[in-house]
């Protein structure tokens, strides 16, 4: 498989949470996945367990030859939710997900798809889905459709990305929690305190969790922040998956999604 070590990577963005306590946000739980006995960095949690995790990695591959990570999550056996912008411009997309603890497996998507009406400028629809020419072995997560995310909800965020500005990326699934702070109808938005975490380099894609009923469904995907140094008081913006052009384009191309 590829090595992290050897990725360019996206300067788009994400970080990690998720389970069994009663207030689990922003933990690895939250995906009955295992904490790390590492320290917190950018104010999240390094996670173990993986093949208990939706939560995958995507490596755009380039004409050019680069690569650039992305964060993803599974919606169905064979289909992942991310960002469009980590696929817009590829040559070829892999989905690494977990077969050990600790480690990686990846198998090259068959196809994808960008919601129609991406834009990166002001990365409006930024959302996408990859296909699995197989089935893989790890669990998928419900969209929220029941209720609506508002300002001052707790969420988990999740992702593959770099642990502060300009810092390597290592490869390692992390989580950690923000709060809503603002939500409209393409997108929800959180600013980052030290008393919470942030999203960074690499994460772009990776799901923002909202427990509702004891279950944890996702409520947006990663798309940008208002800075490349994933520092205190940057706004980080996430695609709202209640969004009536998301949903009917998930539902068109992912029909075997869950809802909650």
């Amino acid at each position: 498989m590829r090595k992290f070590l050897a990725i360019f990577c996206l300067v788009l963005l994400s970080s990690c949470g998720s389970g069994g306590d009663s207030d689990n946000t922003g933990k690895c739980s939250a995906l009955e996945l295992t904490d790390s006995p590492a320290e917190k960095i950018v104010n999240g949690t390094p996670c173990s367990g993986l093949t208990k995790s939706p939560v995958v990695a995507i490596l755009k591959n380039t004409p050019d030859g680069k690569t650039g990570l992305c964060t993803g999550t599974m919606l169905s056996p064979n289909k992942v939710l991310t960002a469009a912008h980590c696929l817009d411009g590829a040559a070829s997309i892999d989905i690494l997900f977990g077969v050990t603890a600790d480690k990686f497996a990846y198998v090259t998507a068959s196809s994808w798809n960008i919601h129609p009406t991406f834009s990166r400028a002001g990365f409006i629809d930024d959302v996408g889905i990859v296909h699995s020419p197989v089935s893989l072995p790890v669990p998928n997560l419900p969209i929220l459709s029941s209720s609506a995310p508002k300002i001052g909800d707790k969420v988990s965020i999740f992702g593959y990305g770099a642990t502060s500005g300009g810092a390597e990326i290592d490869g390692k699934l992390r989580a950690g929690s923000m709060t809503i702070g603002g939500v409209d109808t393409g997108k929800i938005y959180a600013y980052f305190d030290a008393s919470y975490s942030n999203t960074c380099s690499g994460d772009s894609g990776g799901p923002m969790l909202l427990q509702v009923g004891g279950q944890q469904a996702i409520v947006g995907t990663t798309s940008y922040g208002s800075s490349t140094n994933c520092a205190v008081g940057e706004l980080s913006g996430f695609s709202n998956l209640q969004s009536p052009s998301t949903q009917s384009f998930i539902r068109s191309v992912a029909p075997d999604a869950r809802y909650q």
